[in-house]
């Protein structure tokens, strides 16, 4: 049985004060070859900046700001994510992967969903 003072969580872990919301981005598109975007923010509860590091993405599907970056202190780092369009239907998936101070690297999940047909109308 774990004691109280032993760490429970599994998986990397963010500097203390500093987290992402939202963990995750899901994304509807109706038509082939459209454009999607979503927001994700690494928040800086802390009373220091934090350096940020963004790697590119890797599909070709998406695109984002990548490289080094500050979180300012008591403010947030957006983070835009685009979907670059396809052109066919289906799921489409990636994770940006974000290192914040000296933490470990954690990943936000990425999903577009394309369907077929176009817009409302």
């Amino acid at each position: 049985m774990a004691q109280p003072s032993e760490p429970t969580m599994t998986g990397p872990v963010l500097p203390v004060g500093v987290e992402i919301s939202p963990a995750s981005l899901a994304m509807q598109v109706k038509g082939v070859g459209l454009n999607a975007a979503s927001r994700t923010v690494i928040l800086n509860h802390t009373a220091s900046d934090v350096p940020v590091q963004i790697a590119p993405d890797t599909t070709g599907y998406f695109l984002w700001p990548s490289g080094t970056f500050t979180a300012p202190a008591r403010r947030g780092l957006p983070i835009t994510v685009m979907f670059e369009g396809s052109h066919t239907p289906g799921s489409y998936r990636t994770s940006v992967r974000i290192v914040a101070g000296q933490g470990a690297e954690v990943t936000v999940p990425v999903i577009v969903a394309v369907s077929a047909s176009g817009p409302d109308k």
